[in-house]
């Protein structure tokens, strides 16, 4: 994803520019400035760590929450055949263990996003940007 925005931003004219990631953004933010540092002049990553400080840091309850981060690292298609045997409840299930109250974001909303992923998850190619559209790597 990181070599995809280099390219990108090649082909629109940029030379050197700003990037900003957030969550999985944000890897490839850390990703794009370390493998194409000339090309970069100013990084924001917001709300995540470096890989390597997580994984240091993980414990047998963060990394319960954090299932999805090693799931969606797995080798295709292994993830995507289980997301895509029942799309609607890995969505659910993912949401409701994500926030103390699902309710607040199982209403209308929730709702609306659930009733588009059972279709997506027909197409390979819309399931792998679903689930594991990047690859965690750890440089040291």
């Amino acid at each position: 994803m990181a070599q995809d925005l280099v390219e990108l931003m090649t082909a629109l004219g940029f030379e050197r520019f700003d990037i900003a990631g957030h969550d999985r953004g944000g890897r490839v933010t850390y990703r794009l400035a370390l493998d194409h540092p000339g090309r970069v002049r100013r990084v924001a990553v917001l709300d995540i760590i470096p890989t390597l400080e997580q994984f240091e840091r993980m414990n047998r309850f963060t990394a319960r929450a954090a299932y999805h981060w090693y799931f969606f690292a797995q080798t295709a298609p292994f993830p995507e055949n289980l997301i895509g045997k029942d799309p609607d409840y890995f969505l659910t299930y993912s949401l409701e263990s994500w926030v103390p109250d699902a309710q607040c974001i199982l209403g209308r909303g929730a709702r609306r996003i659930s009733e588009g992923v059972p279709q997506s998850c027909n197409d390979p190619r819309h399931m792998r940007g679903l689930s594991c559209g990047y690859r965690m790597r750890l440089r040291l």
